[in-house]
């Protein structure tokens, strides 16, 4: 149908059937699982996403402090709305649609253009007949001119980086950007049939919060339709068919293969769903996690490989309090992951250290991420929205600014090209180490850090769990102290800048546009044989950015040039001097916090001496 109003009808009917309707006051509760069994198809649940997606053409989003604090509305004359008042292709209520001044019309022109449209009936269409590209409201100006039919075909662009890309800013992008694969007509595609093929006459009853909303419930009912355990607690094996068809372990029941491995298809709606947290409405974000929850438990084919999603990405850079979903879920997948390669994915886990164990290694401190292992999903939540400065966990609303800023840098403009595009797919590139300045003179040695644990005034009788195996780890980090060589860690650095080919003067733009490009051709998910080049990459990356961070550009070593009266040199020679300072203070601190063990726990320690 062309009406938005019966559209909206007909989706607020279905979820009554199936019993997930927000009216349950006025009608009664519905469970007739008949009424599921029959929308459990490839067709059906395809739709169903569509739906959820749909949250992403609300460019007028809820804000809260640390959005606000992050400046995600640089023009002082947007609004901040919880989109009720936006119409059913996410445009916020206004007498003229095509006023630049409007908030609508500045959140679109910060988007980029995806949009390549062909009048032609050929497939795929001849060069001199495509045209872009161009936004959504661009392709909504040439409808109402006449230039744009339903049955033109159109194509989105697609993109391994990003960043901002040059040719896009001069009006066009390169042919190797067209997706020329997928070319289809205008109205069949069922975004912009929803926003341009509408007649005109009727208006949406819901905004599009709520139409994702009727669309994730109605998911995770159809989740909840069949047990994934027995009567014995023992997981059913194929796994129930809503987990199949939604992580793509299959495209359709009638039809399946190999069950064990994701399917790499457009039919993979996982990433449809996890992109929803991005959605930053909370209740959808809410909803989001739950519905993710459901789709992992007892699913390990479809859970270790939850990660290439983004999701992760998505739920720790989630700007709002209501935590406790999110959390939940994170808990739960964040060691299951299988994303190490090399010695690590060979190794016991309780050979390597937390953060590399956990998927969040790079992106959360390892206090944190003990409290995420060590208390509940509660307890954790309380942490991350708050302000905490203990032996074991340093954590301020400043850190997870920080963490905001730094995934949203590595997203790039992933998250304006879903307004454009609602079910683009996340191209996955692992995120590098962040580093944290409130950590930078911290040691973290066995669940502590060490400068809170010897304030005995702040802290005094701090328990320590494991008094031995902190004493064991102070050790070898005083060994690691004493056997620094700063001669081999500025070879490091040259080398480091020699693998990710930069030149002497760059920065950290030209850093992180070099890492993407390189971890996204080497990773071992999509190239096996570059398994060691990836970890190049990877600790490359990781050693010059703190190099970087504050606005320095790199400088190259020449064996040939004589610094010895250069100022520089006499800096460097400061430089020297405190790094012995800062040295001797970390061994003075690994002192202390031995003395602090044996003089806590004489008993233990003197049976282990």
């Amino acid at each position: 149908t062309n009406s938005v109003e019966t559209q909206h009808r007909l989706l607020a009917l279905l979820a009554t059937l199936l019993g997930v309707s927000s009216d349950q006051e006025v009608y009664q509760q519905i469970n007739i699982p008949d009424n599921a069994e029959q929308l459990l198809n490839n067709e059906s649940i395809g739709q169903l996403c569509q739906f959820v997606a749909w949250c992403h053409t609300n460019g007028i989003q809820v804000g809260n402090l640390l959005s606000a604090t992050l400046k995600m509305t640089e023009n002082k004359s947007k609004l901040i709305t919880d989109g009720s008042d936006s119409g059913p292709g996410g445009d916020a209520n206004s007498t003229n649609r095509s006023d630049a001044s409007t908030p609508k019309a500045s959140i679109d022109q910060e988007c980029p253009a995806l949009w390549f449209v062909a009048s032609t009936g050929r497939t795929p269409p001849p060069v001199e007949k495509i045209k872009g590209p161009y936004r959504v409201s661009e392709l909504q100006a040439l409808m109402e001119t006449g230039d744009l039919q339903p049955f033109d075909q159109v194509t989105a662009s697609q993109v391994d980086n990003y960043d901002e890309d040059e040719d896009q800013s001069e009006g066009r992008l390169k042919d190797t950007q067209i997706d020329t694969g997928k070319w289809r007509r205008l109205e069949q595609v069922w975004q912009l049939r929803w926003q341009l093929c509408t007649d005109g006459t009727s208006s949406g009853i819901y905004s599009p919060a709520e139409v994702s909303l009727m669309g994730l419930r109605s998911l995770s009912r159809l989740v909840d339709l069949h047990k994934s355990l027995d009567s014995r607690g023992v997981p059913y094996f194929p796994v129930p068919i809503a987990k199949r068809l939604l992580c793509g372990l299959s495209r359709d029941p009638s039809k399946a293969r190999d069950i064990t491995s994701i399917d790499e298809s457009r039919d993979n709606y996982l990433t449809i769903v996890s992109q929803s947290l991005l959605a930053n409405d909370p209740i959808v974000v809410e909803e989001t996690a739950q519905l993710l929850h459901k789709l992992m438990k007892h699913n390990e084919a479809a859970s270790s490989k939850f990660y290439l999603t983004g999701a992760f990405f998505f739920l720790t850079s989630y700007t709002g309090s209501n935590f406790l979903s999110l959390a939940k879920l994170i808990q739960e997948m964040h060691l299951n992951q299988h994303f190490r390669s090399g010695f690590a994915a060979a190794a016991n886990e309780s050979e390597l250290p937390m953060k590399d164990r956990s998927i969040l290694g790079n992106m959360l401190p390892e206090g944190l991420l003990f409290i995420l292992v060590n208390y509940s999903f509660e307890k954790f939540t309380e942490i991350f929205v708050g302000n905490f400065d203990t032996p074991e966990v340093i954590w301020s609303f400043e850190m997870r600014k920080h963490l905001v800023e730094m995934i949203r840098q590595h997203l790039g403009d992933f998250p304006q090209r879903l307004r454009q595009n609602t079910t683009t797919h996340y191209e996955y590139c692992p995120i590098p180490g962040i580093a944290y300045k409130r950590l930078e003179k911290e040691i973290f040695c066995h669940n502590y850090y060490l400068n809170n644990l010897c304030d005995e005034n702040r802290f005094p009788d701090w328990p320590i769990a494991e008094p031995i195996e902190l004493f064991r780890a102070c050790l070898e980090e005083w060994k690691q102290q004493m056997n620094r060589d700063e001669g081999k860690e500025e070879g490091a650095q040259e080398e480091a800048r020699k693998v990710l080919d930069l030149q002497a003067g760059d920065g950290s733009r030209e850093l992180r546009t070099a890492y993407r490009k390189l971890a996204r051709k080497f990773h071992p998910d999509k190239n096996p044989s570059g398994r060691e080049m990836f970890e190049k990459i990877q600790a490359a990356y990781e050693l010059l950015l703190p190099l970087v961070e504050s606005g320095d550009t790199l400088t190259a070593l020449s064996s040939d040039y004589d610094h010895s009266d250069d100022d520089d040199c006499k800096v460097n020679i400061a430089d020297g001097f405190n790094g012995g300072r800062s040295q001797m203070q970390n061994i003075h601190l690994l002192l202390r916090t031995q003395l602090l063990v044996c003089k806590r726990y004489p008993e233990g320690m003197g049976k282990d001496k």
